[in-house]
């Protein structure tokens, strides 16, 4: 409903760690805990029944919210999460005007509050982290208020994965797989009022399921940043898309990206906020 995409966007919260962006969408390399929640061991890669290796998924939290980072590994570790990292973001209260200056456009500095602005920044760095892996050819970005909707979580995502690689319409041309999000995203079309939201946002594509499938289709007009995996062959058009900021909607939207898709059922939806349909 438009009323949750209006909650969403009033109350996102400030994203980030200790350190501020640097100048041209660089952050300072920390060192990124490499135990995953499955079985405790230090291992790079875990793979599952069909010897593919399982997508990591990266959870963007500030490094003052220990206990939302402990609530989230918790989370995971009970629906069959693996190869998890915490991602550390971008305070956007820390940025000076300098950073703000390079890494926003004029009309974000208008319309977005640091926060935003934050966890957009986040997000992006998040997707540099994709783009110079040598390991993953995807990796999953969650935010730390992000709630797990099914059981066996890393395995139904490395399907998701393997089906939109093994479909000729797809394969190596998705850029985003949302795995959870608002507004515009029931394959039925069952909008209610967020309809409303979409026409005034604009951004919107002909809804339809890929080709042979069932359960990945492209949204009329999704929102939300929440949950999602991203494709490293496509995570640099991503970055040129939305470099910068824009509008809150760009954040949420991203509607520039060309083949943006959203699996059904939606395996994770945001705190506060439950699955659309």
């Amino acid at each position: 409903m438009l009323l949750r995409s209006l909650y969403h966007r009033n109350n996102h919260r400030s994203m980030g760690g200790g350190d501020p962006l640097a100048l041209n969408g660089h952050h300072k390399d920390r060192a990124f805990p490499t135990k995953t929640i499955a079985d405790g061991n230090q291992k790079p890669v875990l793979t599952n029944a069909s010897k593919q290796p399982v997508v990591p998924i990266n959870v963007i939290n500030l490094d003052k919210d220990k206990a939302r980072w402990d609530k989230v590994i918790l989370e995971l570790q009970n629906k069959g999460g693996q190869l998890v990292e915490r991602f550390p973001a971008v305070y956007g209260k820390a940025l000076s005007e300098e950073e703000l200056v390079a890494n926003t456009t004029p009309l974000a500095r208008i319309f977005c509050t640091r926060p935003v602005i934050g966890c957009f920044l986040s997000h992006r760095n998040a997707w540099m982290k994709v783009l110079k892996s040598t390991k993953f050819p995807y990796q999953v970005i969650l935010e730390d208020d992000a709630i797990i909707a099914c059981n066996n979580f890393s395995e139904r995502i490395q399907d998701l994965v393997e089906e939109l690689e093994s479909n000729g319409e797809t394969r190596d041309q998705w850029d985003i797989l949302m795995l959870g999000g608002i507004a515009c995203v029931h394959p039925e079309q069952d909008y209610g009022l967020n309809i409303l939201d979409a026409m005034l946002v604009g951004g919107t594509r002909k809804p339809r399921f890929i080709d042979n499938s069932t359960r990945i289709h492209v949204p009329y007009r999704p929102e939300g940043c929440h949950g999602y995996v991203v494709s490293k062959l496509k995570s640099g058009q991503s970055l040129r898309t939305a470099y910068k900021p824009t509008s809150w909607w760009k954040k949420v939207a991203l509607e520039d990206l060309p083949l943006k898709c959203t699996c059904h059922q939606l395996l994770v939806y945001q705190e506060d906020i439950p699955l659309p349909g």
